[in-house]
């Protein structure tokens, strides 16, 4: 990844850090050389699709259970990767639905955070997924 692509991955990681902090907290996440945090897979009557977020959190000690999911995007990457982009969103949404304590969080530079939120607002309406709290993550506001 690259090192911008970094950048919007920390905002993610310390987000969730400081705001879910818990000793069950499981964290996941694509910042430099960690691990890979896996591969999200989603079969509907409306939808099909994978990909893999950036982070993945999940903590299962809590009811209902905590499952967060984590995409960051660079300016360019927004743009130049918008199928794979949309696929994206569209698979962590569907994923994301089944869970009653679910979270979205992007990070965007801040030229992108109220395309990106208006964005998953019309998906969140469009999969009937509005149970899922989301936050978008910029530079002014990480």
């Amino acid at each position: 990844m690259t090192v911008v692509h970094d950048k919007y991955c920390s905002f993610i990681l310390d987000y969730v850090r400081n705001n879910f902090a818990h000793n069950w907290l499981d964290i996941v996440s694509d910042v430099s050389d960690g691990p890979n945090p896996g591969i999200i897979e989603v079969k509907t009557e409306i939808f099909e699709g994978k990909c893999i977020p950036d982070l993945i959190a999940q903590n299962r000690s809590v009811s209902p259970n905590l499952l967060i999911l984590g995409e960051a995007k660079s300016y360019s990457d927004y743009y130049a990767r918008d199928t794979e982009r949309e696929n994206q969103l569209n698979v962590m949404i569907n994923y994301l639905k089944k869970y009653e304590n679910s979270y979205l969080i992007y990070a965007v530079p801040t030229q992108l955070s109220r395309k990106v939120e208006s964005n998953i607002k019309d998906k969140l309406k469009k999969f009937d997924a509005e149970n899922i709290q989301f936050k978008i993550l910029d530079e002014i506001n990480k």
